[in-house]
């Protein structure tokens, strides 16, 4: 019945085509079961008929050898000479219910289909997740708080203040008012009108230019490529002179190229700038825009709840394979605040480097920094403490370079202003 409900048309694509393949093979293996039930069946009567056999032969035989003797003496004789025939009859009788066993004993191929129909099963089947995550202790404001961050960010404002007025939390209009600005614009944007997000980058000039965003830019050039696409060359040549000179001389290699458009007015889907009209376009001066809007507000680009469900799909997998290896020792590394195996999350959720010390193979951290020596080579701060063993001067580890404790810097680096 799961897996019927499974293969319903309600069900993704992939999930209905694996259940379809599952019934399929559930299908084949009653099959193949009923006819080795059959099979068994025709060897246990074929034994059957083998002892019925046997047993007439050996009764025959003692019943010959009876009537051939007249005394007793003679009824011994005769005995003896059915003798090998008997022995000869029970050699077949063995001989033919040895194959039939072997024959019913033979269950590699049914024990090969169920095999194969279990490991379907795992594949198809949700796994078991309690397996591979462990109960973890959260601060409940913490939680509401990032819950409200994305649902403000994503433009579920109604959704955020019934949660905020049910969980307690502080929400006023005018910590929403910047996020419904933001869902104004990029629902805008979504009408394909550019209006709204040029006043918004218009109001925001100062702290945009301040963060390094170029969103501006983005906004002139897809009023100006729009322009183009409706073939208003004289309105788009306009534009251009009123709006491209602010951008100048950074942008110029750019605004060499749109202007080259111009002279594929009419026939720009076979243009060289053919992807400069995708409508892939609008949905990244979406995200550039709501992106340089939450870091405005001082909040990260990217939603931090959207990044912690992504890491915990990538690192699942993982975590399950590792959790059927340990075989229910999960709880060794549960209590942990490190992973038991690394997971790569891609270049783009790549924050910050981590440095180990090569001597004590450590972690750094704010109690342990990294420490750069004259030499150029680094030691977590222990470590140089411990090399060092209270001299003011000592060698180096790895190189033959007298070094200074007092000397060492932190090397630790400050990322929090950089401009992502």
């Amino acid at each position: 019945h799961r897996l019927s409900f499974l293969s319903s048309p309600s069900h993704g694509g992939a999930a209905r085509a694996m259940a379809q393949a599952l019934l399929k093979e559930c299908d084949r293996l009653c099959k193949k079961q009923k006819l080795s039930r059959s099979q068994q069946l025709e060897h246990v009567s074929h034994i059957a008929l083998l002892i019925a056999n046997a047993k007439e032969e050996v009764s025959a035989l003692g019943g010959a050898g009876a009537r051939d003797g007249g005394d007793a003496m003679e009824v011994d004789g005769a005995q003896e000479s059915t003798v090998p025939a008997t022995q000869e009859a029970l050699a077949r009788l063995r001989e033919g219910v040895t194959a039939a066993a072997a024959a019913m004993g033979d269950t590699k191929e049914s024990l090969s289909a169920v095999a194969k129909l279990g490991k379907m099963v795992d594949k198809t089947m949700p796994p078991d997740l309690g397996k591979a995550v462990t109960p973890v202790k959260m601060d409940p404001t913490l939680v509401n708080k990032a819950v409200l961050d994305h649902l403000l960010r994503t433009g579920k404002l109604d959704v955020a203040r019934t949660l905020a007025e049910e969980a307690g939390e502080e929400l006023d209009e005018d910590s929403i008012r910047p996020f419904a600005d933001m869902v104004a614009v990029t629902e805008s944007l979504k009408r394909r009108e550019l209006g709204p997000a040029r006043e918004w980058a218009a109001r925001n000039a100062a702290g945009l230019e301040a963060i390094g965003s170029d969103v501006g830019f983005g906004i002139v050039r897809m009023e100006y490529l729009q322009l183009v696409k409706e073939g208003k060359v004289v309105d788009a040549v306009r534009h251009a002179r009123g709006s491209f000179d602010r951008y100048m001389p950074a942008r110029l290699r750019e605004v060499q190229r749109l202007m080259g458009c111009l002279a594929f007015v009419g026939r720009l889907d076979t243009s060289p700038y053919a992807s400069f009209f995708d409508e892939g376009e609008w949905d990244r001066l979406s995200q550039r825009l709501a992106g340089d809007g939450s870091r405005l507000l001082g909040l990260p680009r990217d939603l931090p709840l959207g990044v912690c469900v992504e890491a915990g799909v990538k690192a699942l997998p993982s975590l399950l394979k590792f959790a059927s290896v340990m075989q229910g020792r999960i709880g060794e590394w549960g209590s942990k605040t490190a992973l038991p195996v690394e997971i790569d999350l891609g270049p783009e959720r790549k924050y910050h480097s981590v440095f180990v010390c090569p001597v004590s193979r450590e972690q750094a951290s704010a109690d342990n920094p990294p420490m750069m020596m004259q030499c150029g080579h680094v030691l977590c701060e222990h470590s140089l403490k411990k090399v060092s063993r209270g001299a003011a001067r000592f060698k180096c580890p790895y190189c033959p370079v007298e070094v200074s404790v007092m000397a060492a810097q932190d090397s630790t680096f400050d990322c929090r202003a950089a401009v992502v």
